[in-house]
């Protein structure tokens, strides 16, 4: 997950890729996302790599306050550690 409050995120984001997870991240708005992706591209990296990179980070709840914004990805972080750790649909009744 890359979060850097605007200073380094197209160098944070060309390292993060190049890590080999399940899971990345980029915790930033949509725009910003969306020119970081142009930026990366644009140097070079694989689009297939680059498309890979959850942006922006986090479920998509209409989170608002920074609190609200960490609980959707501290969320999502959940369950993507967790796929497939549990059979059938998180939301299944018991």
């Amino acid at each position: 997950m890359v979060s850097t409050q605007g200073k380094g995120d197209e160098a944070a984001l060309r390292q993060a890729v190049t890590v080999n997870a399940g899971y990345h991240a980029f915790v930033g708005s949509k725009r910003k996302a969306a020119v970081l992706r142009q930026k990366l591209v644009a140097a070079g990296l694989d689009v297939a790599t680059v498309d890979r990179i959850k942006a922006p980070a986090g479920l998509d709840p209409g989170a608002i306050t920074p609190e609200e914004i960490a609980m959707s990805i501290l969320a999502e972080f959940t369950l993507e550690r967790r796929r497939g750790q549990r059979a059938g649909n998180f939301l299944a009744s018991s």
